[in-house]
Parts: structure tokens; C-alpha cells; sequence
């Protein structure tokens, strides 16, 4: 339905891929309303509590796809002065908010279902009408998680992304009242409060997994591993670039992100010809993967018996630690010399820096029977 949809309305591809999202949100608005009203009519019919709170959730789902238009209208605005990266980022806010309604609405079913349980208020008038909306919703929840799911891969949409998973709980949320409503005036037990109780709970934990996941993209996150590989390998594949290191990803919201990474170059070689091959590589990896970066160069010894020598014996030192180094300069004078080098150390060593430096210092004295002094720069 969405792909046809999209052919029909949408010509260019761009228009497809900015423009699905809200047309997708649109058809869930329409589906959503249409199981809402289908509920709310039966649980007015069988006096459910756990069919109402069903329902109620899926008028929570048609207004987080109102969210979900607005803010994908807004998170599709160009750069301006103000906001040179971007709206990208309101894709995130966006769906923060749409937490926060399913979280909002798990919350208030709970409270019905609760002082449901305390009054002792059981007994149903189960109707063939509400089964078959229930089961009806069932498939209709399942059929909306799988398409949510697709376009969400397709499209690299966390607002989709987290709608499937609302509609998958949905599912088990309406075959959870069915079964409810089945069993309520065949056991000596409030069946329908207490499963109203179990769906409040499932419908809080989604929308706290997705806030918690939309919160940590707003805070910034460590880059897909993934997509740092392909960068790292892009620069790599030059033959003049002997390392790369200190690779930052800030993300914008989708396609826009910005990288920037230290590259470690033959400090004996053309500035002007290595800074062609840099510039290379920035279009290389803007045409791959469509992140603007900047590449920092750091000239390096490659053929320099002392920096060999130095860069040995800090590997002796560091030796058993997961500890590793880049960035080494020597520079020496009057039987001193100062070592400048940048350490990469995990949280375990972190407590330790101090006694680390320390150590580096008075074991490189000791090695060159001489005075080191050592300027080490801490990548955390």
C-alpha cells in the first residue's frame, strides 16, 4: 500500500525518501483511529477494563503519528543561520515525546486497573463483537509492526523503529485482553483487572526502552562500529596514510553526520602533495558513506632509528596493559630529551594515570641514562 502509494504521489527519489515517513504516519493515524473507536465501543459493551485501556493506547498511537509528521516536517527543514547543522536532531525530540505519551498512557491504565482490582469489579458480558475487534486488532497490529519494520531499515528511521516495537506490544497487548476476557467469568478471579495491570506495564517498559535509546541519541552516542570501520578503511586504503586514530562521529540526525580523525603521514614528504591525498579522501568517504569529514594530519618518523627505539620501549613498558600509543615526536637537547605521545587507556587503567605517567618517566630515564621528560596527552 505505501509503495504504491509512493509511485503514485511521490516522483523524485528524494521525494520518496523525505516523504514516505509521512505518508506511512498517515495510514497509521487512519488505522489507529479505526481500532480505537472499535474498542472503546466494546468496552462499553462488555464493561472491560483491560479492552478500555487497550484502547486507549491505540488513540495514544494515533496522536504520537501526528508527532511523527511534525516532526519529521521540521527535521527535513534545510540549515539556516541559526542552525548550521541542520534540524535533523528534532527526529530524536520527536520521538522522546512519543515515549513519553506511551509512558504517560501505560501509567493512567495502570491507575484504572489497580482501583479495578481493589473494588473486585469482575464480571464481564463477553460479545462475539468484541472478540472479533480483538482479534481483528491482533492482526492488524502485527501487519503494522512488519511494515513499520521494513520502511524503518529502508528509510533509517528511528521514529519507525520505535513505532514497530509499540506495535508489536500492541499485539501481544489485544491477544493478552482476549485471553482476559475469555477466562474472566470462568475462574474466581479479576482476570480482566489484573491483565489490564500486565499491559500497563508492558506498554511503560516500550516506551522507557525508547526513550532511553531517542535520550541517548540527543546526548551522543559511540558511532556505529560499523560505519567507523568502512571510514577507517577508506583512509587506509591510501597508501600514504600509516594510521588513523582519535575518529569523532557527531550525528545531525539522519544523513547528517560529521567526522573528524587524525592521520598519521610521513613527516619527510610533501606537505602540498600529502594534503592532495587528504583532500582525496574526504571526497572518497562524503561519496561512500555521506559524512562531511575533516582529517587532521600527524607527521611521523617512518625510517628514524631514535623514534624506533623510543617507541619500542614504550611498548616494553606498556607491556600486559591494555594500553596503546600514537602521536610520538622526540625532541632532544642538551642530554634531555622531551617525549610528546598520546595514550589510549580503558577504564580500568584510567584510575591509574597518574602512577602510569609516572612510571613511563622514570623507566625511559632509566633505559637512556638520561633525563626524560615526558609530555603525555590521555585519550580517554
Amino acid at each position: 500500500m505505501i509503495k504504491l502509494l509512493s509511485k503514485f504521489f511521490l516522483k523524485t527519489q528524494e521525494d520518496i525518501k523525505s516523504k514516505t515517513t509521512q505518508l506511512i504516519a498517515c495510514y497509521a493515524i487512519f488505522l489507529n483511529f479505526v481500532l480505537f473507536i472499535g474498542k472503546f465501543i466494546a468496552s462499553s459493551q462488555i464493561s472491560s477494563y483491560a479492552v478500555r485501556s487497550d484502547s486507549l493506547n491505540n488513540l495514544g498511537d494515533t496522536f504520537s503519528s501526528i508527532i511523527t509528521i511534525i516532526g519529521v516536517q521540521i527535521s527535513l527543514r534545510p540549515a539556516d543561520k541559526k542552525h548550521p547543522f541542520g534540524h535533523g536532531r528534532v527526529e530524536y525530540l520527536s520521538t522522546m515525546i512519543l515515549s513519553s505519551l506511551i509512558i504517560s498512557t501505560g501509567i493512567s491504565n495502570f491507575k484504572t486497573s489497580f482501583v479495578s482490582l481493589l473494588n473486585n469489579e469482575h464480571m464481564l458480558v463477553v460479545s462475539k463483537y468484541a472478540i472479533y475487534t480483538l482479534v481483528f486488532s491482533i492482526i492488524i497490529k502485527i501487519y503494522m509492526y512488519s511494515f513499520y519494520k521494513y520502511y524503518s531499515k529502508s528509510l533509517e528511521s528511528d521514529l519507525l523503529k520505535s513505532s514497530s516495537i509499540d506495535s508489536l506490544g500492541d499485539s501481544l497487548t489485544s491477544a493478552f485482553t482476549l485471553l482476559a476476557i475469555l477466562l474472566q467469568n470462568r475462574i474466581p478471579l479479576n482476570i480482566d483487572s489484573i491483565s489490564g495491570l500486565l499491559i500497563s506495564l508492558l506498554i511503560i517498559k516500550n516506551g522507557l526502552k525508547i526513550l532511553i535509546d531517542s535520550s541517548d541519541s540527543v546526548i551522543g552516542k559511540q558511532a556505529d562500529s560499523e560505519i567507523c570501520d568502512k571510514l577507517i578503511k577508506i583512509c587506509l586504503s591510501n597508501s600514504e596514510i600509516k594510521d588513523v586514530h582519535d575518529l569523532i562521529i557527531h550525528d545531525y540526525g539522519k544523513n547528517r553526520k560529521i567526522a573528524s580523525l587524525h592521520a598519521e603521514v610521513d613527516g619527510e614528504k610533501n606537505i602540498f602533495y600529502l594534503h592532495e591525498c587528504i583532500d582525496s579522501i574526504e571526497r572518497e568517504i562524503f561519496k561512500e558513506l555521506n559524512i562531511q569529514t575533516t582529517i587532521h594530519l600527524d607527521p611521523i618518523y617512518t625510517n628514524n632509528e631514535k623514534s624506533e627505539k623510543f617507541k619500542n620501549q614504550l611498548l616494553e613498558i606498556l607491556s600486559g596493559r591494555n594500553i596503546s600509543f600514537h602521536d610520538l615526536r622526540i625532541t632532544e637537547k642538551n642530554n634531555i630529551a622531551d617525549i610528546y605521545v598520546d595514550l589510549i587507556i580503558d577504564d580500568e587503567n584510567r584510575k591509574n594515570i597518574k602512577e602510569i605517567e609516572k612510571e613511563i618517566n622514570e623507566k625511559l630515564s632509566s633505559l637512556n641514562n638520561k633525563k626524560i621528560n615526558t609530555f603525555i596527552t590521555f585519550d580517554l
